[in-house]
């Protein structure tokens, strides 16, 4: 790389960090991705077993076919063939129905999925109905009267869907894929998942499940091709303001008073240490305090270690049921005594204290899954992100800034800012590429980072507004 190339400092290691990183790396600048951690990966990281030193992911990530950008940064970097390919589902009925989900190979979107739908044995005839109206009446929202509804309750209700069918189907796939409850969640993000995530196209609601710990993937993996891209990576380095000139960004302040000097600034944080990270210079992002008190969404994973294993799949979806989903990594069961499961609840602000909730768990468990009858559970954890995602709300959607700010070359970038896309992965990713790509623009060099969407089927193009 030339000495003449424009350098970027980076705040912020998390994946919209990283894809920044990746996508300017390429463009030809010199990069500097400044992190307050020792380790990179953000919220998407793992702690260590101390049992068995296995490494566990805090919160099971999974992406789905959708995901575009996510999907070109782990090909890009090497790491796809560490992601497994699901497409299909089991999902687990209120009483214990196993229901297959597995959408044609050859019908076109959204028909592809008539057949999987029509094998949910646990929704009635006249549910089933009921929600076939409201996927169709959803498809024809125009994007114009999203914002008219309060949440996506508000207009489940409006659109005739009863209490049951929103229990037993619409909050199994919205809770989990948006991480909130859906009569908090606005309509606009909603939409989003379910239209672009499973009724465009057919490879749009595979699911990508990692294979190896997130703190490998994206603590070591993807940090180590950044680094061989000629990336500067800066741990434990915590920044507390950004330097300015002239009208224009100079740098990044750290705390132990030294400055990384920069021709361009990208803050790839989480929304909530925005401020922080800004300083003195918070004026300069507007409305940067309305950003930084975008309420949060707690997502709670149940570790649990058994003596055998509760089911023979990879994973399942539950319905109506404190859990959600189950995992079961085989990357984290090293002894065949010990054998690793994790639950995921989103959206869990109103569970009970955590031995009750331990023992709701493994009695829904029991009740469910025949191989957990006589399973002893021989350890546990529970681990609760406060702020694991931010609360896609109405209010949260307004919010959202886009990656340009009140500098000509100081950026915002998270899955936080206004990609279109709810608080996921595929946001991130999406945030970090477009921060690149408008960098790189801005300076004349060679862009076009961010990938397009999976292209709609003919039959799609013809039913979705």
């Amino acid at each position: 790389m030339e000495s003449s190339s424009p350098r970027v400092a980076i705040v912020g290691a998390g994946l919209a960090g990283m894809a920044a990183a990746l996508g300017l790396s390429q463009s030809g600048f010199k990069v500097s991705l400044i992190e307050a951690r020792s380790r990179t990966g953000g919220r998407a990281g793992s702690f260590t077993d101390p049992t068995t030193g296995a490494e566990i992911d805090y919160c099971q990530h999974v992406g789905m076919g959708c995901c575009t950008n996510l999907i070109d940064l782990l090909q890009q970097t090497g790491q796809l063939d560490d992601w497994r390919r699901y497409r299909s589902l089991m999902f687990i009925g209120p009483t214990g129905e196993v229901c297959p989900f597995a959408g044609s190979r050859w019908l076109p979107a959204p028909l592809y999925l008539m057949k999987a739908f029509s094998g949910l044995s646990y929704l009635s005839q006249d549910l089933r109905k009921t929600i076939a109206q409201g996927i169709w009446k959803l498809m024809r929202l125009r994007p114009e009267d999203q914002a008219n509804w309060p949440t996506m309750q508000d207009w489940l209700t409006a659109a005739g869907q009863s209490e049951a069918a929103i229990r037993e189907f619409w909050d199994v796939i919205l809770v989990s894929a948006l991480g909130e409850a859906t009569d908090r969640v606005a309509v606009a993000p909603a939409r989003k998942v379910l239209v672009d995530g499973f009724l465009s196209h057919r490879d749009a609601g595979d699911v990508w499940v990692p294979q190896l710990p997130l703190s490998v993937l994206f603590g070591q993996r993807l940090p180590d091709d950044l680094t061989r891209r000629g990336v500067e990576i800066r741990l434990s380095a915590r920044a507390v303001g950004i330097e300015s000139h002239g009208g224009r960004a100079t740098g990044v302040r750290l705390s132990d008073g030294s400055t990384v000097a920069a021709d361009c600034v990208l803050i790839a944080t989480p929304w909530h240490q925005l401020t922080n990270v800004l300083g003195d210079a918070s004026v300069l992002v507007d409305a940067s305090d309305a950003v930084a008190s975008i309420p949060a969404s707690p997502i709670t994973g149940i570790h649990l270690w058994c003596d055998r294993p509760l089911t023979a799949e990879p994973h399942l979806v539950f319905v109506g049921r404190t859990i959600q989903w189950l995992f079961r990594p085989t990357f984290a069961s090293d002894q065949p005594s010990r054998i690793y499961h994790q639950i995921v609840i989103s959206g869990s602000r109103d569970l009970p204290p955590r031995q009750q909730l331990l023992d709701e768990v493994i009695g829904e468990l029991r009740e469910l899954l025949p191989a957990a009858r006589d399973a002893t559970v021989v350890d546990s954890r529970i681990v609760t992100d406060p702020n694991s995602v931010y609360s896609v709300s109405l209010a949260t959607e307004k919010r959202r800034p886009a990656a340009t700010t009140r500098l000509p070359n100081l950026w915002l970038a998270g899955d936080w800012t206004a990609t279109g896309w709810p608080a996921t992965m595929e946001s991130a990713v999406i945030s970090g590429y477009r921060a690149a790509d408008q960098i790189a623009d801005n300076l004349g060099r060679p862009s076009g980072n961010e990938q397009p969407a999976l292209a709609k089927s003919w039959l799609a193009r013809l039913l979705i507004r």
